[in-house]
């Protein structure tokens, strides 16, 4: 729900919404994504899933392991008849919807952070966009292709961001999610030890220093997000 809310404010208070030309559906995709972005996780990252060479792993190829599954998982609740609250859109809607929210949601994989922010980053230099200049240009109207994919690039960085947006809380609440985050990490990198695999990044409790490595995330990832998302307002 932290998600949900922090693209909300992007949408609405940031005017994304506005800028981005967004139809209902886009904000509806949105909406459902930011929601199902982790739906089902298992509190272990993608390579834990792939060193491990787990169900879901395998299931998936290695590829994006997490974000696929939760993908599946929550189109196979949507697609139930009981939960489908859009039986009613035509089936060129509901491609669309599929669509936005399958790229949406994979757009989280952290392992396409630095890849997608420096394609962001060019789409805002090839459209002129700076400091709240020409910022409804990010959506090229040239074909309506163009149109699809600018947008989706739009909505993808958008709730890549709230993903991570927990250090641009209130120090309070930052910190919460913080020792929250860890405990998770240090979880996985017991179970990792214990299964003599190699230990993920920052998983291993006997060595990683919470209060050094958090700057360097803020400081690497969250900041340059943040600060070129921040050049379109």
């Amino acid at each position: 729900i932290d998600v949900l809310q922090m693209a909300y404010v992007m949408l609405v208070k940031g005017e994304i919404r506005d800028f981005g030309s967004l139809t209902e559906l886009d904000t509806l995709s949105v909406v459902i994504a930011s929601v199902c972005h982790d739906y089902g996780h298992d509190g272990f990252n993608n390579a834990y899933h792939v060193n491990a060479i787990t169900d879901r792993a395998i299931r998936y190829s290695d590829q994006s392991v997490q974000e696929n599954f939760h993908i599946a998982e929550s189109f196979s609740i949507l697609n139930a008849p009981k939960y489908n609250f859009l039986s009613d859109y035509s089936r060129d809607d509901f491609k669309t919807f599929r669509k936005r929210m399958i790229g949406i949601i994979l757009a989280t994989d952290m392992a396409r952070h630095v890849s997608d922010l420096a394609n962001f980053k060019s789409l805002m230099e090839q459209r002129g966009i700076k400091n709240g200049a020409n910022q409804s240009d990010i959506i090229d109207t040239d074909s309506p292709k163009k149109e699809f994919d600018t947008r989706q690039t739009l909505l993808e960085i958008t709730v890549h961001a709230a993903d991570v947006s927990t250090q641009v809380r209130p120090f309070d609440i930052a910190i919460q999610w913080t020792w929250l985050l860890f405990e998770e990490f240090f979880d996985q990198g017991d179970k990792e030890k214990e299964q003599k695999l190699p230990i993920s990044f920052l998983c291993d409790r006997t060595t990683t220093c919470i209060s050094t490595s958090q700057p360097g995330f803020m400081n690497f990832i969250v900041v340059p997000l943040f600060a070129t998302i921040a050049d379109l307002a």
